[in-house]
């Protein structure tokens, strides 16, 4: 090493105190100058090596004919590292060292004056650390020691994620395929269901159709016909009118022929022939009647068959609508489940690759995750402190057992002593027994001993917890010298005094008005309250008010207490309570 240059640092004592101090230090404000009190805010140090060895030039550093190692740091604790004038880590810096058998973090990097003795003294196995450590060694053990720390931590984590992947991913990922290929199936079927339900619609209908049709045209074939026969019975019945009034008329010639006596038989002929052809005609008209009544019923009949067929068409046409309908709430469960089927597709995705397959989307397993991997990593932490604990046991155990059979031995008369006692008290058991005490009175008397134990611990508890509520009054301190007469610690001032049960309720008042001067200690005179101090072993820091310090004062007529204390102590209290605005109602109990 050539140089130092040290800007605006307190340097301690000698050039390697220097180096110690700005690479070792954290107490930064130390090195500033002045702590930063004359205008300076920051400091800097710098080393430069002579590297002009190559066999001895760190790793990475040989074409350096120098290397200049700087520690600058800002008031305020921020602290950079530069090598070579380029930024650097605080760990680059100590593996540059370290190269060089300059281990800044082991306490015999450099031996000061006057400690050649101390190492002198030192066990084989620091001995044998600081050769390794001046031979270079020990940053490669030390390496090679957190390389393998690392790759079992490592190695855990990968047992750690096959264990998971084989435990909870593997068959989380079988029951959403199973769930996949179900809903698949169900997605297909309920398809076909409703292409197989709209064709039978579609069938229904369309026949439904044609029948209607063919009664339609039936209907008017039938309607032409009964028409057809209407006309031919009007006919015949004009026709029949029309050969009645020809019967009357030939009867009226008949008659008037006989009136008259010629052309009888010729008339009587014509009335036969006339008869025959009505009673043909006749015939005729009832066979015309019955086609015309059969039509007529077979009309009705086409007429129901219509009827029938409509309101066979309107069943369908509901039918038609309720399955529309079905088909309309079925599409948009399909919709729901298509998304749901998204979902877990993007749930399987995330599971698989772990990343969220939507943009802005967190995975809720990557958080499990990394809880689990937690509380897996503080169960091994556990458990490793678990076996240490146990290790040291062990330990401890293999020690202390050549000492138990020493005393063990040392003990046989203590154990014969016991077999006598023993003996002794089996004896007795017959006595009770004899006496008639029953072993069951023993147990009622255990449980009455566990129970009043037990009462005990909750008062103790309750104790505790009101301690821990006045904690501000518990002062314990030890005899600053032996024979001390501890009547001359008065204790504090909150415990000079006492309130009345009718009056409790003006505590916190007190409290307030004293402040904190209600916590003061008080001794008797100052060299008490000295001894204290000094060699009195105080677990806090208080106040010492020494009674022969305190000047005397006359308390105001409207300034009154309600409580009640020693006359000694009167002063000390009006000297507390004597700068508070105390309500004019509170009585003095005794003169001062």
């Amino acid at each position: 090493m050539t140089t130092v240059r040290a800007q605006n640092l307190q340097v301690r004592s000698g050039l390697f105190s220097c180096d110690r101090e700005c690479t070792l230090t954290t107490r930064s404000q130390d090195l500033i100058y002045k702590r930063g009190q004359a205008g300076v805010t920051k400091a800097s140090v710098t080393i430069v090596f002579d590297n002009r060895d190559k066999k001895k030039s760190p790793i990475g550093f040989e074409e350096y004919p120098q290397i200049s190692v700087t520690r600058q740091i800002v008031l305020g604790g921020t602290s950079k590292y530069l090598v070579n004038g380029h930024r650097a880590q605080q760990h680059t810096v100590q593996n540059l060292f370290q190269s060089v058998q300059l281990n800044i973090n082991n306490p015999n990097f450099l031996i000061m004056q006057g400690r050649i003795t101390k190492v002198l003294n030192m066990k084989p196995a620091e001995i044998l650390a600081m050769i390794e450590e001046a031979a270079g060694t020990r940053m490669f053990e030390d390496r090679r020691d957190k390389a393998l720390k690392t790759m079992a931590k490592k190695e855990m984590k990968v047992q750690e994620i096959m264990e998971l992947l084989k435990d909870e991913i593997d068959p989380k990922l079988d029951k959403l395929r199973q769930e996949k290929r179900a809903f698949l199936d169900f997605q297909q079927t309920q398809s076909d269901v409703e292409r197989m339900t709209k064709l039978v619609v579609a069938y229904d209908y369309l026949k439904a159709q044609e029948r209607l049709k063919q009664a339609a045209s039936d209907l008017e074939a039938k309607m032409r016909k009964a028409n057809e026969i209407e006309a031919a019975a009007e006919r015949l019945k004009n026709e029949i009118l029309f050969l009645q009034e020809d019967i009357k008329k030939t009867k009226t010639a008949r008659d008037k022929e006989l009136r008259e006596g010629g052309g009888f038989q010729a008339l009587e002929d014509q009335v036969k022939t006339h008869s025959h052809e009505v009673v043909r005609l006749t015939t005729i008209i009832d066979l015309k009647s019955t086609s015309v009544n059969e039509e007529e019923a077979q009309r009705k009949t086409t007429t129901q068959t219509i009827r029938d067929l409509t309101q066979q068409l309107s069943k369908k046409r509901a039918d038609y609508e309720k399955v529309q309908e079905q088909y309309t709430q079925s599409h948009a469960q399909l919709k729901i489940q298509t998304g749901e089927v998204n979902e877990k597709e993007e749930l399987l995705q995330t599971l698989q690759t772990g990343i969220a397959s939507r943009e802005g989307q967190e995975s809720g397993y990557q958080g499990q995750l990394q809880q689990a991997k937690s509380r897996l990593f503080n169960a091994t932490t556990e458990q490793e402190q678990a076996k240490l604990k146990i290790a040291d046991y062990e330990k401890r155990i293999k020690e202390e057992e050549p000492r138990a059979k020493k005393a063990m031995d040392q003990n046989r008369v203590l154990l014969e002593n016991l077999e006598a006692l023993r003996s002794h008290a089996k004896k007795l058991e017959s006595d009770f027994a004899r006496l008639g005490i029953q072993p069951d009175q023993e147990e009622q008397w255990h449980a009455e001993e566990t129970a009043l134990q037990r009462q005990i611990r909750n008062l103790t508890d309750q104790a505790d917890a009101v301690k821990r509520r006045v904690s501000n009054i518990d002062f314990t301190y030890s005899d600053p010298f032996p024979n001390f007469d501890r009547s001359k610690v008065q204790g504090l001032v909150a415990q000079l005094f006492t309130l009345d049960k009718a009056h409790l309720n003006a505590g916190t008042a007190l409290e307030i008005c004293a402040g904190g001067r209600l916590y003061n200690v008080v001794v008797d005179s100052a060299d008490t309250g000295t001894n204290l101090l000094q060699n009195g072993k105080l677990k806090k820091r208080v106040t010492i008010i020494p009674l022969n310090k305190i000047a005397a004062f006359r308390a105001s007529a409207e300034v009154r207490l309600e409580v009640s204390f020693s006359c000694r102590l009167v002063i000390l209290i009006i000297t507390v309570y004597r700068k508070s605005a105390l309500p004019k109602s509170w009585l003095l109990e005794k003169s001062i």
